[in-house]
């Protein structure tokens, strides 16, 4: 039986405020993600391993964002799961989004998976879990590997954003590769070098890293305003 958790933990201070503005239909229409590349399912192996814990204070804040930045239109839902992943550090492993994960309000702690090793040459994650890790994994994995102050990362696809990252001052990566390789996972890890926490991967989606998952989060909802007042002013 899955394990399942209800919320106990507080909405930000501009939450509330952030949601009743997203009564635009500009943020919610019949919802496509514009991308280069079809979706091919994961590009590596994985080996489950038996043992599993459920660090459910973890879970509950992963799934808790997660649920938000869906509500928020930042990882639209498609036929498949959710455009989108979220991560954080669980002492020297990290906690990662399944793949096809659907963001639910209620904690399935069993959407999510604990990344326990990546052996590079054989492409393949050990794992401990009922179901095989985002796509986005080998991104995840790069970032914390290379990057010891990133506690938390969360990924997403909102076209609005994309179509006006100039505007809004939001960094872009310089060059398009496709989803779940390690090109682009060290593309991300160049804007975290330059110094960028919240940014852009070329015609893909965006990025948020931060030392905790609520702090990750807050970025995804500064960038989300700062869209909402460009677009109430143009």
């Amino acid at each position: 039986m899955p394990v399942r958790v209800r919320f106990s933990l507080q909405a930000p201070n501009n939450f509330k405020g952030l949601v009743s503005n997203l009564a635009s239909p500009l943020l919610f229409p019949p919802y496509k993600v514009f991308s280069m590349e079809s979706y091919q399912g994961i590009k590596f192996s994985v080996k489950f391993k038996k043992q599993y814990t459920h660090p459910e204070c973890l879970f509950e804040e992963l799934n808790l964002w997660a649920w938000r930045l869906c509500q928020l239109g930042m990882t639209p839902v498609h036929s498949k799961g959710a455009y989108g992943n979220v991560s954080c550090r669980d002492n020297k492993f990290f906690l990662i989004s399944k793949s096809g994960m659907i963001p639910e309000d209620t904690l399935n702690c069993d959407n999510f998976c604990r990344i326990l090793s990546f052996d590079k040459r054989s492409q393949r994650f050990v794992v401990e879990g009922k179901h095989t890790p985002s796509s986005e994994t080998i991104m995840h994995y790069l970032l914390y590997k290379k990057n010891p102050k990133i506690g938390a990362i969360l990924h997403g696809h909102n076209q609005l954003l994309l179509s006006h990252t100039d505007v809004l001052g939001i960094p872009v990566t310089t060059e398009f590769f496709p989803y779940g390789t390690e090109e682009l996972a060290q593309s991300a890890f160049e804007m975290v070098t330059l110094g960028h926490r919240f940014f852009q991967l070329k015609d893909h989606g965006f990025v948020s890293v931060a030392p905790d998952i609520a702090s990750a989060g807050q970025l995804c909802l500064q960038a989300l305003q700062d869209l909402l007042r460009f677009l109430r002013l143009h």
